[in-house]
């Protein structure tokens, strides 16, 4: 959770240049200020749990954070309020846009969720031309990710892999996994945790154009069960007509001394 982090992780995303930073299990609620962990070069669009509804007041919640001179929207998903999900559009074009969909489902894997979760995904409108991303903490227990033999190659050779799940439990897990890969999006996450799982799962039908690394640069201390992830693809991105003015307070600069004594 990123309750206690605020400095450290507001240092580390300033000095960032991702285009996107996207965080399952953030742990916050009302009283805690989105500017506290991004500057203003970002939009940070964010779930926390208290929004839902749900019963455990602490833990889960997912957030995107999208850099500003890219045009971005969130998509609300009406009717899905009860589930832990941030869903956010970047326009490439006219008639294209980017589309990522971050989950967070708690253990332990609940039939109902994994439903509410694949009515929400289907419930999103993607183009022919749209590249679509679904990122998240799954929390699915047991899954054999084999690394698919008919991976395939771009034009400059390339090799991309997908991995394939097998002898996964429990079943509506693998049925929700089936009906992911079914949309025409491969899981392309192959770095497991320290319990040699894989929880974190990103689905994407760009895996032709996709390299995914774990990060020597996180933003925070790591959690070994959720090894921080680099995902990298190049996309023609349209540059956002938001020309407002954002101004940050650097708080290193104020005359604390000065402070204390009026305060005194």
């Amino acid at each position: 959770g990123l309750r206690t982090k605020q400095l450290e992780f507001f240092r580390n995303t300033s000095a960032c240049d991702y285009s996107v930073v996207a965080i399952t299990e953030t742990w916050l609620n009302s009283s805690f200020f989105s500017t506290e962990y991004f500057n203003a070069t970002f939009i940070v669009y964010r779930t926390d749990r208290e929004s839902t509804g749900a019963r455990a007041e602490l833990g889960g919640g997912t957030l995107i954070a999208v850099r500003n001179d890219h045009a971005s929207t969130e998509i609300q998903l009406h009717g899905f309020e009860d589930i832990e999900h941030t869903c956010v559009k970047i326009r490439r074009s006219a008639h294209s846009h980017i589309i990522i969909y971050v989950a967070y489902l708690p253990p332990p894997p609940q039939t109902d969720l994994f439903a509410r979760h694949l009515a929400a995904i289907k419930s999103v409108q993607v183009g022919k031309s749209d590249s679509l991303f679904i990122l998240g903490d799954f929390n699915i227990p047991h899954a054999d990710w084999i690394m698919d033999d008919g991976d395939v190659s771009n034009s400059n050779d390339d090799i991309f892999c997908s991995m394939i799940p097998m002898n996964v439990l429990p079943a509506f897990a693998s049925e929700f996994l089936q009906e992911i890969l079914a949309m025409g999006c491969s899981q392309v996450n192959s770095f497991y945790n320290d319990r040699d799982r894989l929880l974190d799962l990103v689905f994407t039908n760009e895996y032709l154009n996709i390299d995914v690394s774990t990060t020597s640069f996180p933003f925070t201390v790591i959690d070994p069960a959720h090894p921080p992830l680099i995902i990298s693809c190049v996309l023609q991105l349209e540059a956002s007509h938001n020309s407002g003015t954002f101004h940050h307070r650097n708080f290193h600069r104020a005359d604390y001394v000065g402070l204390c004594n009026y305060l005194n």
